[in-house]
């Protein structure tokens, strides 16, 4: 069954990261907006880091989007602001990370390190297409050239690479109007 409302797992760096990396993210926010079906939910793993640069910047332009955060066990104490939702997930960090790409119809990785690359993964292995932003300088970014292909050779769902926020945008868009009519 399709659910109505569409769910963006968002797997981003849990630290503060460059400028530019927080302008790329941004950007890929501004663009998926004008582009992507409503209604629109998108779900993080926390609010810090890059996290919390995302979450912040939606709240502060996009009022009909929803926010869900899969707060670990270690963290899932940290204030949130009031539109968001927050899931205390009793699991670790890594252990979240699972239920946080389970809910989700299209994963993007924005960026980050062993966290994130262990989300885009998993999200693969669910079945679940993901999306990565690649040029940012983060560990993730080895995930094209070590997996030009694909995470392996079952095809489990699209992994798609793409070094440009917009055109990062535009391949989540179309991987959910593609689902709306499934």
């Amino acid at each position: 069954m399709v659910s109505n409302v569409f769910q963006i797992a968002i797997a981003a760096l849990g630290e503060m990261p460059s400028p530019n990396v927080c302008k790329q993210a941004l950007e890929f926010i501004d663009e998926l907006m004008k582009c992507c079906p409503r209604p629109l939910t998108l779900m993080l793993g926390g609010y810090w880091g890059l996290m919390k640069v995302v979450v912040d910047h939606v709240i502060e332009k996009y009022s009909d989007v929803n926010i869900i955060l899969f707060l670990p066990l270690e963290r899932e104490d940290v204030k949130v602001p009031k539109k968001v939702i927050r899931i205390k997930t009793g699991l670790t960090f890594k252990a979240r990370s699972i239920p946080l790409v389970r809910s989700a119809d299209v994963l993007v990785v924005l960026g980050g390190a062993s966290g994130t690359i262990l989300e885009a993964i998993a999200a693969y292995a669910q079945g679940i297409p993901v999306v990565i932003l690649t040029g940012t300088g983060l560990p993730s970014d080895i995930l094209e050239r070590a997996y030009p292909l694909g995470f392996d050779h079952r095809r489990l769902a699209e992994v798609i690479f793409a070094s440009k926020p917009k055109d990062a945008a535009k391949h989540v868009c179309r991987l959910l109007s593609r689902r709306s009519i499934i």
